[in-house]
């Protein structure tokens, strides 16, 4: 799994860098609803998953499977980050976005075991996604041309 998250170095950098926007945006006090839209870390990796899904299988000559395990490295560490932002700002006291009620998909505030429990279900099912996005992109990767 190491090699997966050594290719996957070039995403996990931009999934940082939205970490990074997403805090920002909540110190700035930029309403959720709009920041959001700005630095959204899920949006991000399913396409980061599809594209490196189509690319594998042209640039590294992946498999099916493979190509998945790219979908899977990229939504796991994008759900890795998340859980760990989630958990830090409660730990630490601070509003943001990660702790959001609407990111935890609840109508008011929750504890931090309740946001656990939401977080760790958003970690299941995005790492599944993201492998179906990789699928879809590796299905797709035949179209990307070779060299000329």
């Amino acid at each position: 799994m190491g090699s997966y998250f050594h290719k996957a170095r070039f995403a996990i950098v931009f999934l940082l860098i939205f970490l990074v926007g997403r805090l920002a945006m909540g110190i700035m006090n930029v309403p959720y609803e709009s920041g959001t839209r700005i630095f959204t870390l899920v949006t991000f990796s399913v396409f980061a998953s599809i594209l490196y899904g189509g690319f594998s299988r042209k640039l590294w000559g992946f498999r099916l499977l493979q190509g998945m395990l790219m979908g899977t490295t990229i939504g796991l560490s994008a759900q890795i980050i998340i859980f760990l932002a989630t958990v830090i700002s409660y730990l630490v006291g601070a509003e943001t976005y990660f702790n959001n009620p609407i990111a935890l998909n609840t109508a008011a505030a929750v504890a931090l075991g309740q946001a656990v429990v939401i977080r760790a279900g958003g970690l299941v099912v995005n790492v599944i996604l993201n492998s179906i996005a990789a699928l879809i992109g590796w299905s797709l990767g035949g179209l990307i041309p070779g060299k000329s």
